[in-house]
């Protein structure tokens, strides 16, 4: 069975769905967190990346309605990774400030590359 991963809201995610369904992933991308959180119900991904510098509501925001989903979800929890711009340890000193719920990893997206392969490997 493919492993599912679900990007919202990241620069060039149609072709990381390209990249990663070549590399036998099931690939299911969402513009916003809105469509993102309704997917996650529907679709079950077993990793979410998001891109939290462009987001239309905040991370933690995200990161806390997405918690707030467990009792809908039938199974475990997807882990999710940030990816922006802002550099790793600006990303996650944002979440510690608002919120005490964290993505498993940071990326930031100047070193996408191998980084992104190794994490999503990791965590599906």
């Amino acid at each position: 069975m493919k492993k599912k991963l679900l990007f919202i809201d990241l620069k060039f995610q149609e072709l990381f769905a390209e990249y990663y369904a070549l590399k036998e992933y099931d690939v299911i991308t969402a513009l916003d967190t809105e469509t993102g959180l309704e997917l996650i119900l529907s679709e079950k991904p077993d990793l979410i990346l998001i891109n939290i510098s462009g987001l239309d509501i905040e991370g933690c925001v995200f990161m806390r309605k997405l918690y707030e989903t467990a009792t809908e979800y039938e199974g475990e929890m997807p882990n999710v990774v940030s990816v922006s711009e802002w550099d790793t340890v600006v990303q996650e000193a944002d979440f510690k400030r608002f919120s005490d719920l964290q993505p498993v990893a940071y990326i930031n997206t100047t070193g996408i590359g191998g980084e992104l392969n190794n994490l999503i490997e990791q965590y599906t």
